[in-house]
């Protein structure tokens, strides 16, 4: 965690680089789930007042803790982490950027799998596919000629 040390000196540990590197230093030393959410936590924490809300780092590493808390079987607060992504990237990026839909789609596989709200995950899975065409078209299959 040294390296950790140095680049938060050297930025003063606020500047958006930094965070970013932060994040992916955690990602690196971290190979369980041992301490890696609550590390995460303060880091989104620490990116929210440096950074603000609507800042693609900061909606990164909010992916990043939902998936680890997912995978924790923290599924209520995997979701809430998930919706407050969602709602950053639809303001930054917009509905039919990849990454918006992803976040549609990783919020439907938690309503669905493990919430068993199928409702929920329908609207969810809806939202992504319309998205995902509205981005790709629609995709038909094409007939070879003899």
């Amino acid at each position: 965690m040294r390296a950790l040390g140095d680049v938060q000196g050297m930025y003063g540990g606020v500047e958006a680089k930094t965070l970013d590197v932060t994040k992916k230093l955690v990602c690196m030393t971290c190979s369980t789930n041992d301490g890696v959410i609550e590390k995460f936590r303060d880091l989104v924490k620490r990116m929210d007042r440096a950074l603000g809300e609507e800042n693609v780092v900061i909606l990164e590493t909010l992916k990043v803790l939902g998936s680890a808390l997912y995978n924790n079987g923290e599924y209520e607060e995997a979701k809430e982490v998930y919706e407050k992504c969602l709602a950053g990237r639809l303001t930054v990026l917009g509905e039919q950027h990849k990454d918006t839909l992803g976040m549609l789609n990783n919020l439907g596989i938690v309503y669905d799998q493990d919430l068993k709200n199928n409702e929920k995950a329908l609207e969810y899975y809806e939202r992504a596919l319309g998205g995902n065409r509205g981005c790709w078209g629609r995709i038909t299959r094409r007939r070879s000629t003899p």
